[in-house]
């Protein structure tokens, strides 16, 4: 998943730039009044330094949990398998846009998010994480931005029936922002996860015959949207 993760990463961000490109060279066969209200606005852009930026999102999680039996020390091959969970996030960023020129923006920014997973009603578990972001952001046209970046967590699961743990780890960021307004933004963002939560030794099921169960957490998929106030 994170090779193709960051094959799709790296195929979305070249072919908006080739799009750009495309649209830049169609620009230059516009009149020359309206050439010119577009150098005023760059220019306006270039003057500023940054904005801050204040956010909320929402979406959902995916996250795959590997169940394993043992028979003792001897793993139960056929009785072990994989779960897909999905949980419903939420939370709110703060941070700063720093103008390189009017279509390249970094974006620092730090953001919580909390997840609620409800697949399995008799042990509910909750995932707090911690995120320090640096995106890189190329304006498309006015109206639409690419961004790609990376990030670093601490995440903090609590599980109703198994010990909570903390876990520390990085991951990729990419998604689109339409900018509604000069000081209201919409970002759809997809997100991958990667983190260091450790196993956990978990009850037995009664339909599988075993002495311990053993359970093991994959990387995270986030899928958001969300609102930023700009300053």
């Amino acid at each position: 998943m994170k090779k193709v993760f960051l094959f799709l990463s790296f195929c979305a961000f070249f072919y908006a730039q080739e799009i750009s490109n495309t649209l830049d060279k169609q620009n230059t066969t516009e009149q020359t009044a309206p050439q010119n209200l577009k150098e005023d606005k760059q220019e306006n852009v270039q003057n500023k330094k940054g904005n801050i930026i204040i956010g909320i999102f929402s979406g959902i999680n995916t996250l795959t949990t590997k169940n394993k039996y043992f028979n003792q020390l001897t793993e139960l091959k056929g009785a072990s398998h994989s779960t897909n969970s999905i949980a419903l996030s939420y939370g709110l960023k703060i941070g700063y846009d720093f103008i390189i020129k009017p279509k390249h923006i970094l974006r620092f920014y730090f953001d919580y998010s909390g997840n609620n997973f409800f697949d399995q009603a008799s042990s509910k578990a909750y995932l707090n994480a911690l995120f320090l972001n640096l995106d890189y952001r190329y304006g498309l046209i006015d109206l639409l931005d690419l961004f790609v970046g990376v990030h670093a967590n601490t995440a903090f699961l609590n599980t109703q029936n198994y010990a909570q743990q903390v876990s520390f780890g990085g991951g990729i960021n990419i998604g689109f922002i339409f900018n509604i307004l000069p000081y209201l933004e919409f970002e759809t963002r997809m997100r991958f996860i990667s983190d260091s939560l450790s196993p956990i030794q978990a009850s037995l099921d009664r339909e599988i015959t075993a002495t311990n169960r053993k359970v093991e957490f994959g990387d995270l998929l986030n899928f958001s949207v969300g609102i930023n106030f700009k300053f």
